[in-house]
Parts: structure tokens; C-alpha cells; sequence
């Protein structure tokens, strides 16, 4: 699973020798560090990653009377790099904003950037691939692609478990924070199953990287002495013991102290920005932007980013659809509000809803939804949750209904609500989640805030953009013509 060379290839083209030059070479470039993959579709061997990388062809190197080490020495003699920054980030929520955080954050130190997310594979920051990929081939995507120079990989459970990471060590490696989700299924019922494969991506990280960790979640802290490289913690507490005992023995830190976001390292502290300075934390009330944030800087003080760089760029970051689609994004539909966030899990809806409070709203609609391949107790949990909070809730359900009935989990979601104290007479159940959004809008007060817990969000996107036009042009239709 750890492995950065691609082992099947001699089965995938047997016209290779196993114990040929290939095979010479790919041993020697292990050696060396230096990642190795195999195109066997145009019978090619890579040497590296992104903009640095080297190719040769591999019936040219199957005929060659050199040896290994003299055909490297050859490819790499100008002494060029060979491969590029790379950062990987799991985590059970936060990895997609953290990502784009980086990816920012690089971009704006000239590199082009390379990300993958939940939401799509993104060169330069122009989408190439739409879809979930956060797996191991999307990530190759990346690191073959010949223009970029920074690598910024979201790393999820499902790829791993599947095939894998796609590079053998990062640069830096995130791990953002450990919560109940996707437990009791590809053989992951506890929560020590889940961090034993989340926690491959700190260690497979480079001995002269850096694992960058929440201290304030006792799960990762339990995975730190396997971390791999220099530890830096995070924190929202500067009093945090994990993150005091580390500061004590010279590691390096980011937390928050009096509002404001600290790096200290080896006895010295410098204050990089005040929380309210970052938009996508909408004042500090977005309390798991503040850590993802925390995440990110961490990371690119890792690279070497200058803290002037990394405060402008997180200056210019918001929740905004343009800079965080999918992520606490707020749309003003003249009298009430829209929110589209993409939480799917216990803590993802809870750190929603925190957010939801601190706008002081008026009547709040809730249009619910989880995954089917989750646990029942979980669903449950989601709809107690959304019942003692929301004054309305809608249920939905997701399209791919991941081996469930239909409606399945939706009633399990309304027991859930009337659990959690909610009159059933509040409770609907709408199953397209695009039909859900749509009612709620039209059924909406002045003052409503409506929440959605999205699946596809492109969809939701078009119809909230269609329902602010026409009342736009509603409103140009009542003003009075001038005569």
C-alpha cells in the first residue's frame, strides 16, 4: 500500500523481464529516492513528478548494454530536481477547504498547483476533471501532469483502503481531525480501524518533511509517535498540554491566542494574523475554519511560504461560491437566506449548525440527508441532531442510495427528528434533494434561513441562480415606469 513504484507492471507487460534492466533501473531509482511509475500503454518508465519529471522508453531501455546506475546518472546529470512539493491532507472533515487553502497559497507563491478534492482535479486552478477524486488515480493525474509544480493531494479513506496513496513520501502531510463517518464499511467498524488507515498519509512523509497535526483531537495525538518527519501541531488553544509539552522540547506550533493566529518555533512566537482577518471564518464564528486555516498555514510554513504571503492569500479567502464551493456557502435571495454545505456526517452538521447560530436567524429550514452506506445509530444521531435544532426539516435523499431502499434512510432520519423533540407536523419527506431546495424556497418567510445538506451541488447551484434572477427581474417588473 505504501509503495511509490507501481509493483504490478510486470504482470501488466510481461514482453518486461522481471529481472531485466527495468527492473535493474526501477531498483536504483528506489534507491535513490527518486519515483518511478510505468506507462505500459506507450511502453514508457517515468522518472519523477509534475514539471520535473523524466521519461525514457522502456524497449529502448530493455536493448541498452549500460547499467543501471550509469543510465540515471545520464537522465539526471544537470543535477535538476526530480520531483515536486507534494502535500497530502485526510482527515474525516476539512480536507477539501484545506486543500484549497494550500493550493492558494502556493499558487500565490508562483507555483502551479495541482489539487485534488472531493469536488474535482484542478491544474492552475482550471478544472480538468469534475467528480469525487480524492483516490489514487486522480492524484497520479496530478503528479504526471507536465505543468505542475506543487502538488496538492486530498486523501481519502475509500482510495486508500482501495489502492493505496499514487506517490511513495510527501513533502508535508495534514491530518485535519478523526470523527465517526463511513464506519462499517470496506472492513472499518471502530475508530481505531479508521486511524490506522487515515494516519498512512503522516507516515509516508518524507524524513525531512513534516506531519502537520490537530492537537486538539486526542485521536491524532494518539497516532503522533508514528508520524513521520518534523511534527508541527495546531491548536486553537496555546495552553493546549499536547502543544505546550511540544513547544517545551523546540517543535514547531500554530494556535490561537487573544484572537489571534501564533507560529512559534524553537522559544520564538510570531503573530501571522488576527482570525477576523480571514473571511472564510466569518469572524471567528466559523470555529473549524479557524483550524483549517491553522492547517494550512502550517503546511506552507512547512514549504518555506513566506507568513507575508500566506497572510495576504488567506486575507483574500472566503466562504464565498468562488473561493470554497460547497463549503458554508450563503446566498441572499432577497428576504430570506440559502446555505448549500456539503456536511454528510455527525460532526460535519454539527459544526453547520454552530455556524447557522451564530447568524442570529429568524425561522430555520433544515433539508436533511446522509449517505445510505452509513450506520444506522448514525443517521439516527443526524436526525436528532437536526430535529433539536432546525424549526423545519425537510428530508431528502441522496441518488445513489449506496444498497438502501428507498426512503430507508430518510424514515430513519424522521425518527431521528422526532427524537430530538420535533413536532412530526414540521417533518417532510422529499426525496430529490433539487425538488426539496425548491419547495423550501417557495414555501420561505422573510427571515428564513434554509440549510442544505447537499449530495450534487452544481444543481442546487443553477436553481438558487435561477430563483435570485427571477426575482430580480420581479422587482424590475414592480418599479414604476418613468413617464
Amino acid at each position: 500500500m505504501e509503495t511509490h513504484i507501481i509493483e504490478s507492471f510486470t504482470s501488466n507487460a510481461p514482453e518486461y523481464p522481471k529481472d531485466g534492466m527495468i527492473k535493474a533501473v526501477v531498483r536504483e531509482a528506489e534507491k535513490r529516492g527518486i519515483p518511478v511509475s510505468i506507462d505500459n500503454n506507450n511502453h514508457l518508465i517515468r522518472f519523477g513528478y509534475g514539471r520535473n519529471q523524466k521519461w525514457i522508453s522502456a524497449k529502448i531501455l530493455k536493448r541498452t548494454v549500460s547499467t543501471a546506475s550509469s543510465i540515471l546518472d545520464k537522465i539526471f546529470s544537470n543535477g535538476l530536481p526530480v520531483t515536486i512539493p507534494i502535500v497530502a491532507i485526510t482527515g474525516t472533515n476539512g480536507k477539501t477547504t484545506t486543500a484549497r487553502m494550500i493550493s492558494r497559497i502556493l499558487s500565490s507563491q508562483g507555483h502551479i498547483v495541482g489539487t485534488t478534492t472531493t469536488h474535482g482535479i484542478f491544474i492552475g486552478g482550471e478544472c480538468i476533471e469534475t467528480g469525487d477524486t480524492t483516490g489514487p488515480r486522480s492524484a497520479a493525474v496530478v503528479l504526471n501532469h507536465h505543468k505542475v509544480s506543487a502538488a496538492v493531494l486530498e486523501t481519502a479513506r475509500g482510495g486508500i483502503i482501495r489502492s493505496g496513496i499514487a506517490y511513495g513520501k510527501a513533502d508535508v502531510g495534514v491530518f485535519t481531525n478523526l470523527s465517526e463517518d463511513h464506519l462499517g464499511t470496506s472492513g472499518v467498524n471502530t475508530l481505531e480501524e479508521l486511524l490506522r488507515v487515515k494516519s498512512i498519509v503522516i507516515r509516508a512523509v518524507k524524513d525531512n518533511g513534516t506531519s502537520v497535526l490537530n492537537a486538539d483531537d486526542l485521536w491524532i495525538m494518539k497516532a503522533m509517535n508514528e508520524a513521520k518527519g518534523k511534527i508541527l501541531l495546531f491548536s486553537m488553544d496555546k495552553e493546549n498540554p499536547w502543544l505546550s509539552e511540544h513547544v517545551k522540547r523546540g517543535g514547531g506550533a500554530v494556535y490561537v491566542k487573544n484572537n489571534g493566529i501564533f507560529y512559534e518555533y524553537a522559544g520564538n512566537a510570531l503573530k501571522l494574523m488576527n482570525i477576523d482577518e480571514i473571511p472564510a471564518t466569518m469572524n471567528g464564528a466559523l470555529k473549524h475554519n479557524i483550524q483549517n486555516g491553522m492547517a494550512a498555514i502550517g503546511a506552507s510554513l512547512a514549504l518555506k511560504v513566506s507568513p507575508d504571503i500566506i497572510k495576504d492569500t488567506l486575507s483574500g479567502f472566503s466562504c464565498s461560491p468562488e473561493d470554497n464551493p460547497g463549503r458554508f456557502n450563503v446566498y441572499d435571495m432577497g428576504g430570506f437566506k440559502v446555505i448549500l454545505d456539503y456536511g454528510h456526517n455527525i460532526e460535519g452538521y454539527k459544526v453547520t449548525i454552530e455556524g447557522i447560530k451564530s447568524m442570529n436567524p429568524g425561522r430555520t429550514v433544515g433539508i436533511i440527508g446522509v449517505p445510505g452506506d452509513r450506520k444506522n445509530e448514525d443517521v439516527l444521531r443526524i436526525g436528532k441532531i437536526s430535529g433539536s435544532f432546525f424549526d423545519i426539516v425537510i428530508i431528502k435523499e441522496d441518488y445513489d442510495l449506496r444498497g438502501r431502499k428507498p426512503l430507508e434512510v430518510a424514515e430513519i432520519l424522521k425518527e431521528g427528528a422526532i427524537l430530538g423533540g420535533m413536532n412530526p407536523e414540521f417533518i417532510t419527506i422529499i426525496p430529490k434533494e433539487d425538488a426539496a431546495l425548491e419547495f423550501a424556497m417557495q414555501k420561505a418567510q422573510k427571515g428564513d434561513l434554509i440549510a442544505i445538506f447537499f449530495e450534487k451541488l452544481e444543481p442546487l447551484v443553477e436553481l438558487v441562480l435561477k430563483y435570485q434572477n427571477a426575482q430580480k427581474k420581479e422587482q424590475l417588473a414592480k418599479k414604476p415606469v418613468p413617464v
